[in-house]
């Protein structure tokens, strides 16, 4: 059995996520509050009307702080009367493509964010542990295409939103040796994989590119067909990072201060692959396809090792890539036209975590 998270541990739990309005956020909130945690949320809005955010907000019972975490005084002023037990940061730019088109609110949002977080918690004294989400991009990428990152390996970044996050990395390992450890305060970054699943719309991705196509009839356009990533179900990372926490909280003098969640080896596919896949799930190839130039330059080649995931919280992927792709069309399948899909959304964490109770 795949090691599960435990609510019990989580009832009525005081718990902080930044952005939370995000796709994972969104999710993570969810989870969190069907375990009985009590959960407020510090993020920019979410502008737009079909993000899971938008359609799971029935019956949510939340902190909902709309907060730019640039801003240093009012962050300070809302964790203070949050007193947060968990932070979960999730708070940031999160494309590359953003990235290249304003690199100044790239690293404005993902290192000073970060920064203003951690000052604020520095000296709180109700936080116990913390836990900041980079991304599998953060590694000094060669270009080797059977290379699996470990979290050992030298971290880098070419273009601005790895550089951002790999700044990210070392802003935590040196806060967390500089004044986390003296407090007895876990801090530690999680890099997970390509996250793809019910609810996500934002720009240059490749499931909500391919929705948006087939919703209009138009041209699907592919940037890196051939590129290869790690592609994961969100619950796959999200439970990762709650079994993560769990750990933090319970090793809070000797821990692990990064992990890798990533597919198997199988879930390691190319774009084109991943949009073939698709299309036989949903029984609907695009109309058209275009591979264009892509306007600017990305790793051709990323893969994960998350064996350390493994030997520390006994994590593995559950999801084979047809059972990530058969959850991920079933919710956009049944979110065109609605209006509320947080009983959908429920079911299919339930759906989730039955099937890790099933998986050997």
């Amino acid at each position: 059995m795949e090691s599960l998270v435990t609510p019990a541990f989580w009832q009525g739990k005081n718990v902080l996520i930044t952005g939370h309005t995000g796709f994972k956020g969104s999710w993570l909130t969810l989870w969190l509050e069907q375990m009985g945690a009590k959960v407020s949320g510090i993020s920019l809005a979410n502008p737009e009307a079909r993000s899971h955010f938008a359609l799971v907000k029935r019956g949510r019972h939340i902190q909902d702080i709309e907060c730019d975490i640039r801003d240093k005084a009012a962050l300070e002023a809302h964790i203070a009367a949050i007193q947060p037990e968990m932070v979960f940061h999730l708070a940031a730019q999160a494309l590359v493509s953003c990235a290249y088109d304003a690199p100044w609110d790239n690293f404005t949002s993902n290192v000073s964010g970060t920064l203003n977080l951690l000052e604020a918690l520095r000296d709180n004294d109700s936080v116990q542990a913390i836990l900041v989400v980079t991304t599998d991009k953060v590694y000094a990428n060669d270009g080797v295409k059977h290379h699996f990152f470990k979290e050992t390996d030298a971290l880098g970044g070419q273009d601005p939103y790895s550089a951002s996050k790999a700044m990210t990395e070392i802003l935590c390992a040196s806060w967390r040796e500089s004044f986390m450890r003296k407090k007895g305060v876990p801090l530690a970054t999680a890099r997970a994989g390509n996250v793809i699943g019910g609810g996500d719309w934002a720009k240059d991705r490749l499931i909500p590119d391919y929705y948006r196509a087939r919703d209009a009839q138009q041209t699907l356009q592919l940037r890196y067909p051939d590129a290869v990533r790690p592609w994961q179900h969100v619950l796959e990372s999200l439970r990762g990072y709650l079994l993560y926490a769990e750990y933090l909280l319970h090793n809070r003098d000797q821990y692990v201060p990064a992990l890798n969640f990533g597919p198997s080896m199988a879930n390691q596919l190319t774009v084109k692959q991943v949009l073939e896949a698709l299309s036989a799930v949903a029984q609907q190839a695009p109309d058209d396809v275009q591979q264009i130039a892509p306007a600017n330059s990305e790793a051709l080649y990323l893969n994960l090792d998350s064996t350390q995931a493994a030997h520390t919280l006994g994590w593995h992927p559950a999801l084979n890539m047809s059972a990530t792709l058969r959850l991920t069309h079933a919710w956009y399948a049944a979110a065109r036209g609605a209006t509320d899909m947080r009983d959908f959304a429920v079911e299919q964490l339930n759906d989730y975590l039955r099937t890790c109770g099933a998986a050997q």
